[in-house]
């Protein structure tokens, strides 16, 4: 969970773009923002 602060960061512009949580879907790490 080291670069998660950094996926963060750019899956919040992701999906706040997209609406939803596809980033972090994507990313297939169990990280979530919390944007559902």
């Amino acid at each position: 969970v080291s670069h998660a602060s950094s996926v963060s960061s750019h899956v919040r512009a992701r999906g706040k773009i997209l609406g939803v949580h596809i980033g972090v879907h994507h990313s297939g790490k169990g990280v979530h923002i919390g944007v559902y």
